[in-house]
């Protein structure tokens, strides 16, 4: 969804020359080695109002890993034949069933990070043991004769008894069951992990090169807004700075596994006021009006 936001009023409390001078002095009374004893004689020749931008852009993006896991109790069986399914040449086809699944479900909540693990529908599998050669039992292929401890190598191990060579006495096999499977069997479902996670972007655009850090802590106005929950935004092209526009275009399609975007416009004012100490100029910024003073005459003061 997309929306404009009307355009804010002037603040009624407009900017003076005087005003502007009581917040530089304030500045300079509270981080300036000068105090306003310096700033007697200062007269600001020219107050201008202009407006600066910072343009934001959130990436929600997903990514997912597969996997198999040993789990007898959850999920359902498949129907699929085993084999075909283990086999390492169906890996690219069995990710591409992992991955359609993964890009059919929704996060909980967009644009808030998440990690979550799924179960795919009907993915359980089974397959014979290699451990037990699917006999279920620890196998031994060496055993001693109970009458005579005469050491006999089997066959293969799955026999349940054995004629011993030396004694010709018949002795039965009590096989213990295999720890890595059931009755020779184990049984894998497929699992993926999936990861939601928000990438923000965000560009500041001002003539009069003042610190994004003053941006930052003030609130600004949003003048624009959008989003989109099934796909990526549609670039800026037709704000009134060309940039913003380039930039917007340049952004909005990078990234990859991007499944959610929204992007806004953010307008701070920011007043340049010309002043006789010098061809200088101090910032007020945001409506908090911060004081930029940049480094300017002295080496020692941010003023004069």
């Amino acid at each position: 969804m997309s929306k404009i936001l009307p355009k804010r009023e002037q603040n009624s409390d407009e900017l003076t020359q005087k005003k502007a001078l009581d917040l530089l002095d304030d500045h300079v009374n509270h981080g300036c080695c000068t105090k306003s004893k310096n700033l007697q004689d200062i007269k600001i020749t020219n107050l201008a109002k202009k407006l600066a931008y910072s343009y934001h852009v959130i990436h929600f993006k997903m990514n997912y890993e597969p996997f198999w896991e040993v789990n007898y109790t959850e999920g359902d069986d498949s129907k699929w034949d085993n084999e075909a399914i283990l086999n390492v040449t169906k890996e690219d086809k069995l990710k591409a069933f992992a991955g359609e699944f993964a890009r059919s479900l929704r996060p909980k909540e967009y644009f808030k990070n998440e990690t979550r693990q799924i179960i795919v529908p009907n993915s359980g599998i089974y397959y014979k043991c290699e451990n037990c050669k699917g006999s279920g039992f620890n196998l031994t292929p060496k055993y001693s004769c109970s009458f005579c401890q005469e050491s006999n190598i089997l066959t293969d191990g799955t026999e349940t008894s054995f004629v011993c060579k030396k004694c010709n006495q018949t002795n039965k096999i009590n096989h213990v069951e295999c720890n890595l499977c059931k009755k020779g069997q184990i049984r894998k479902i497929l699992k993926i992990k999936i990861n939601y996670k928000s990438v923000n972007d965000i560009f500041y655009f001002n003539k009069e090169s003042v610190p994004s850090d003053f941006f930052q802590k003030t609130k600004g106005k949003q003048i624009f807004y959008e989003e989109k929950i099934d796909g990526r935004v549609k670039p800026l092209s037709d704000f009134s700075l060309k940039e913003m526009n380039e930039k917007s275009q340049q952004v909005i399609q990078s990234n990859e596994g991007v499944i959610a975007q929204k992007h806004y416009v953010i307008s701070y004012p920011v007043w340049k006021c010309d002043y006789t100490v010098g061809d200088y100029s101090f910032f007020l910024v945001g409506e908090e009006r911060f004081v930029y003073a940049p480094q300017y005459k002295s080496s020692v003061c941010t003023i004069v």
